[in-house]
């Protein structure tokens, strides 16, 4: 919450302004899928990582809306567009303590490198990935503080991104840990990008 409105608006130009031109651009010049060809694809690299780190993490989910748009206004064109959150790679610009700790949050007890990621990558390009589509998927190998993970003292955070549908107002409960919002009675309108926080 500390961050700079230079380095938060920095943020926004490079992880959400700059992929939602190059995003739209490829919707404005891509043909239309043929017959014989695979549907194209949109693939964005997205980050849970908020706390302390604001202006990145609010810029990537950003960039989660706006990828997952793609998904529904690009579906005429046979256009698929997913987010993958690949968790902490190491990619060398880790100190010798992020790994250690990184490592021991993961249940295989190391971190990934860029290829976990890529393979995902290499999936979702091929034909038998073109069914999934308009989907956020983690491929962290179960890193334990992915968003909503719950501890002590944290802040849990559950996001909706897509288009406006029908859907349910929540309906407020109470249980041990005090009230909290649930889908699923009455009737209404979810909005475009709904954020439910709720610090423990």
């Amino acid at each position: 919450m500390t961050t700079t409105v230079d380095s938060f608006d920095r943020h926004f130009a490079v992880n959400a302004r700059a992929p939602w031109l190059l995003i739209r651009e490829f919707g404005r010049r891509f043909q239309g899928t043929t017959k014989d060809a695979d549907p194209g694809r949109i693939i964005a690299f997205t980050s849970d990582h908020v706390v302390g780190n604001l202006p990145y993490g609010a810029s990537k989910g950003a960039l989660d809306c706006i990828t997952l748009a793609a998904a529904h206004e690009f579906a005429h064109l046979g256009v698929r567009a997913n987010i993958i959150n690949p968790g902490p790679i190491d990619t060398g610009w880790m100190t010798d303590e992020i790994r250690v700790a990184g490592s021991k949050q993961t249940p295989a007890g190391r971190l990934a490198g860029p290829e976990e990621p890529a393979n995902l990558v290499a999936f979702l390009c091929s034909p038998q990935g073109q069914w999934i589509n308009g989907q956020h998927l983690f491929s962290n190998g179960g890193f334990r503080t992915a968003l909503g993970h719950r501890r002590k003292g944290s802040v849990r955070q559950y996001r909706h991104c897509g288009p406006p549908h029908r859907s349910h107002p929540p309906r407020r409960q109470r249980g041990r840990r005090g009230r909290r919002a649930v889908a699923g009675s009455g009737r209404g309108e979810v909005p475009a990008c709904l954020e439910y926080a709720h610090s423990r």
